[in-house]
């Protein structure tokens, strides 16, 4: 006898969820309680298994479907049994195959040679590259063996910028007694705010899901392998493409350090936004920029942190006096530098610094010693490759004709909005007149610590090694009036790097609350090759931070060093 297979979902709360995978095909013999698909919903994954022992007759749906609750999921038989008339679905294939290759408005791609675009990988740089060849009228395909999104929106950027704002916002609140919030009973549930970010990240990646069904990019949930120029195997299907763009991102670097004998969770980044508890005490191997926001995020929830740094600083790529500052900024974690840990023992973690051996006691160790581009396999098929990862040019093609790479597998900025404009410009070249490129110069970073710190463009000794006679004006923030309004703790300055010669703006870095939103203004300006005379003419509304780049511009209104730690007690400068 036939029988559906309902997904019945009564213990969840939404009425609906996505189809993750197939873990049997028409075809298939199976037993009762052998398990059919999983399905993703807000609450978590579904598992959805069989109820008689059988034969499977039909699926209804692909990976990546929305499910509504109550509907077949597909027909369970008794061996030997087929399907009559009446039960199959009109305009439903029974071919497992088949259904892996229709998308709303995208054709059978077995041998297809009319496909545009396979993209491999779907962090930043792979959906963003489908969804705008998508719109320039391109048959696209992206293949993704993971979860849609990648690294950035499921275990990395999304996840940690969302706790770190509730972290924030409990802090704001504890620290706020001066202007008169007085919260005497305030608490923090780290179990809510974990459900928080999971359901944030979830909303986003099935967000992602909406938007490439809707504009038509044929999603395959597999591994995808470059063959060739032209060639790409996934999912057992070759594609035969007119252009590929790999986007396969990069993974954790490997520690040195032996755990044999720890008895304490040893976790990567990842991991740590998913502790199900605050940690008394905590250890970060890595003090990079991901390092420093774990650190900050926790130091505010009240976990003791210490971070350990093999080289001679934090954050190196920011230049000596920008680390320094940072660090004493972060007045509430420890900072060990020159040091790196070799064995972990019980809760005793083993290192060595300038002194010699050393421990140290956590009840936690996470480890972020930076990340490494995925490029399993591409170098065996002639992709030319560097020190940093995938060898391209400005406009973002790699040595073979027609491949193009983007994102972290480039090695060049492992940056979630790099990836973005990294993937515009190798699909601006693909399919227009082939002239964009990527300015690396005007490229902003952050560090979402508490305070925040962003920069862009060239430090005054990077500027200097390049020959170049600069000027640097620095403004502390608290000179800002909606600054010191608003912030208790009014810590924090605007350094803006000019050439002398021109006025021209080659450099901004600005630690302070908010800057974040602020360092795109920089940007602007260094892609645009605005002088700061001309920055310092913009009328910027007031009260308001963006006052603050346009003061700092402004040699007029310029405070020295020393007088600005002077008058405003400030010696983060």
């Amino acid at each position: 006898m036939v029988q559906e297979v309902i997904f019945e979902g009564e213990q969840y709360q939404g009425e609906s969820a996505i189809l993750l995978d197939w873990t049997v095909s028409v075809g298939s013999i199976v037993e009762r309680g052998e398990s059919l698909c999983t399905l993703e919903s807000p609450e978590g994954t579904i598992e959805i298994v069989s109820k008689i022992d059988g034969k499977i007759l039909q699926l209804f749906y692909s990976p990546g479907d929305e499910v509504q609750k109550g509907t077949a999921l597909a027909l369970v038989g008794e061996p030997g049994e087929a399907l009559s008339d009446d039960l199959s679905s009109p305009g439903v294939s029974v071919d497992p195959e088949e259904m892996l290759r229709e998308t709303e408005g995208v054709r059978s791609p077995a041998g297809d040679s009319d496909i545009d675009l396979f993209v491999i990988g779907s962090g930043p740089a792979g959906y963003r590259a489908a969804l705008r060849a998508a719109r320039h009228g391109a048959r696209v395909v992206i293949a993704e063996e993971n979860l849609l999104g990648g690294t950035c929106l499921n275990f990395g950027c999304v996840p940690a910028k969302t706790l770190i704002h509730i972290a924030r916002l409990y802090r704001g609140a504890a620290d706020s007694a001066a202007m008169g919030i007085e919260a005497n009973r305030l608490t923090y549930n780290h179990t809510k705010a974990l459900e928080w970010k999971n359901g944030s990240v979830e909303r986003l990646r099935h967000g992602l899901e909406g938007q490439l069904k809707r504009a038509g990019v044929q999603v395959v949930r597999a591994r995808a392998h470059f063959l060739e120029p032209g060639r790409v195997m996934a999912g057992g299907t070759e594609y035969r493409p007119k252009f590929i763009l790999i986007a396969n991102g990069a993974q954790s670097a490997p520690y040195e350090v032996d755990i044999s004998g720890a008895s304490i969770p040893v976790l990567g980044s990842a991991a740590a936004f998913d502790l199900t508890e605050v940690p008394g005490r905590m250890l970060i191997l890595g003090g990079g920029y991901i390092g420093l926001e774990i650190a900050g995020l926790f130091s505010a929830l009240g976990t003791r942190v210490t971070v350990m740094e093999s080289e001679s600083d934090v954050l190196g790529f920011a230049g000596t006096d920008i680390s320094r500052q940072m660090r004493l900024a972060m007045d509430t974690t420890r900072f060990i530098v020159n040091a790196k840990a070799q064995r972990i023992s019980g809760n005793t973690v083993h290192y060595v610094d300038e002194r010699g051996e050393q421990s140290l006691d956590t009840d936690c160790v996470v480890q972020v010693v930076g990340r490494r581009p995925r490029l399993e396999g591409v170098d065996e098929h002639g992709i030319e490759l560097n020190e940093r990862g995938i060898s391209v040019d400005a406009y973002m093609r790699t040595n073979l004709e027609g491949v193009y790479a983007a994102g972290d597998v480039t090695g060049r900025l492992m940056l979630a909005h790099a990836a973005y404009r990294m993937a515009d410009v190798a699909v601006n070249n693909m399919f227009g007149d082939g002239s964009d490129s990527v300015n690396f110069d005007a490229m902003p970073w952050i560090v979402y610590t508490m305070p925040e710190l962003a920069g862009c463009g060239r430090n005054q000794a990077q500027a200097e090694s390049d020959g170049l006679e600069v000027e640097v004006n620095l403004l502390p923030l608290a000179s800002n009036n909606r600054y010191l309004a608003e912030h208790a703790d009014a810590r924090g300055w605007c350094r803006l790097v000019s050439e002398v010669s021109s006025g021209k703006l080659v450099g901004a870095f600005m630690m302070g609350h908010g800057v974040s939103e602020l360092i795109a203004q920089a940007a602007m300006a260094i892609d645009t090759g605005m002088s700061v005379h001309q920055i310092s003419r913009i009328v910027a509304p007031h009260p308001t931070m963006s006052e603050a780049f346009r003061d700092a511009a402004d040699s007029a209104g310029h405070i020295s060093k020393v007088m600005a730690a002077d008058h405003f007690r400030n010696p983060h400068l």
